[in-house]
């Protein structure tokens, strides 16, 4: 869900609807979101666009408290934002040696930076990770964990990654240790 916010007033205090529009990046014709809005507030879900960047148009009209013809408009157009629906793609790889374990993960997300990565060795607490480069601030971060000291037997380790807006994807790695 996104917020869309907006301040309008009239200078005589006519009463002010608001019809807002969308458009996407690259594209040239504004589509409509909501019309004849009395407050200047909207939800938008934006489980319902395209993971893209989106403007937003608000469109203020006095219609309501004036005669046909002697309506006055004005416009505004937001900055561009990001809609990304799309969980990062993670992938977990393992090299093991005895009672150690090193695991090479990657991940990616196509519109948006990753901002988080966790892992947790069968169910256990959630451990923060950090980037291999120091910092989660891009599209691909790639990580590595050594597990040390692990008890004999069949382990599962899950890393998760959470993007920037949110959205969490998972991937995980069984092996045996000696």
């Amino acid at each position: 869900m996104r917020s869309i916010l907006w301040e309008a007033d009239d200078p005589n205090g006519d009463t002010l609807t608001f019809d807002l529009l969308f458009r996407g990046e690259g594209e040239s014709a504004w589509k409509p979101l909501a019309k004849a809005l009395r407050e200047s507030f909207f939800a938008l879900d934006t489980t319902q666009l395209p993971d893209g960047l989106y403007r937003v148009r608000v469109e203020a009209s006095d219609a309501l408290s004036n005669p046909a013809g002697q309506a006055k408009t004005a416009a505004q157009v937001s900055d561009p934002f990001l809609v990304d629906n799309t969980p990062p793609s993670v992938q977990v790889t393992v090299k093991k040696g005895g009672r150690e374990a090193t695991l090479d993960v990657s991940a990616t997300d196509t519109p948006g930076p990753i901002a988080r990565a966790e892992y947790s060795v069968d169910a256990t607490r959630w451990v923060p990770i950090a980037p291999t480069d120091g910092v989660s601030d891009s599209r691909a971060e790639t990580y590595s964990i050594t597990l040390g000291g692990l008890r004999p037997g069949e382990h599962t380790v899950i890393v998760k990654v959470t993007d920037l807006l949110g959205n969490v994807g998972a991937g995980k790695a069984v092996f045996t240790s000696e």
